[in-house]
């Protein structure tokens, strides 16, 4: 998956709803998915998310898979989004 494909949605994603707004708050405090993927399985679950202010909240619209997990991708271009897309 390109890097486009991944950070266009997520920058429209945090752009807008109340949830995502939680998530930039985060911004500075926000770990790298290997810190969040707790269980180093390659994924973060809506539990390991918990750890993240406001990834909960933007989980199944960051999951643009719909595999019920957050891939590096998919983390990555939530962290970029929220760092006003670099």
């Amino acid at each position: 998956m390109t890097l486009s494909k991944t950070l266009i949605p997520a920058l429209i994603l945090l752009s807008g709803s109340g949830g995502a707004m939680a998530a930039e708050e985060s911004i500075e405090t926000m770990p790298s998915f290997s810190q969040v993927d707790a269980d180093q399985n390659g994924g973060i679950s809506t539990t390991e998310a918990q750890a993240v202010h406001g990834l909960v909240e933007v989980f199944a619209q960051a999951d643009f898979n719909t595999d019920g997990w957050l891939n590096q991708g998919e983390y990555t271009a939530i962290q970029q989004a929220s760092e006003g897309g670099t």
